[in-house]
């Protein structure tokens, strides 16, 4: 009898504390999703072209003047690389596919000047606000400082997002975007 009485004490406890956890990541993943904010920025004069977009709207070429009239948002990101953390702006990639018409292919392919690539599933653009960086600290990035575009993933505690497969999206020094052709 003790045994048994052990055993439900135990298991209400176990109950209480996952359901405390799951309110408690609940409550973390939605103030971190606000970590991405609107903003005003000061506009960049027009320039060079730093992305190339190929879609359904044809080719089309943006500059980061272009690219933050779309919308310029902020996050305050907190990386794994050593003194990269600082505040970057940008814009919500999500805004950027829905320009070139992209944003109901089911993945993009995210081109990088030095050849990598990675895939972003439709998923992760719907799910999260993933920011394509244009300025780190208020200033347009430099390709040595990995830019002049980057992709970065909003910080949560979704498990989700800590998995080796998600580093690969991180893509930095970002130069074109096309869609990914369905897997068979």
């Amino acid at each position: 009898m003790r045994l048994h009485r052990a055993l439900s004490v135990l298991a209400c406890a176990l109950v209480a504390f996952l359901w405390l956890t799951t309110q408690a990541g609940a409550q973390a993943t939605e103030s971190s999703v606000l970590a991405v904010k609107r903003v005003d920025l000061p506009p960049l004069e027009p320039g060079p072209t730093v992305l190339t977009m190929a879609g359904a709207n044809g080719v089309q070429e943006y500059d980061l003047a272009n690219l933050e009239a779309l919308g310029p948002h902020a996050l305050e990101a907190e990386l794994v690389w050593q003194g990269e953390d600082d505040v970057y702006h940008g814009v919500l990639l999500s805004d950027v596919l829905a320009d070139a018409g992209l944003d109901a292919v089911p993945a993009v392919r995210v081109r990088a000047l030095d050849g990598y690539s990675a895939v972003i599933p439709r998923a992760d653009w719907t799910r999260w606000p993933i920011l394509l960086a244009t300025r780190r600290g208020g200033a347009p990035m430099l390709v040595r400082g990995k830019g002049p575009l980057r992709i970065l993933y909003p910080l949560t505690p979704e498990t989700v997002l800590a998995m080796p497969q998600m580093d690969s999206r991180w893509v930095w020094m970002v130069d074109a975007i096309e869609p990914e052709p369905a897997s068979p």
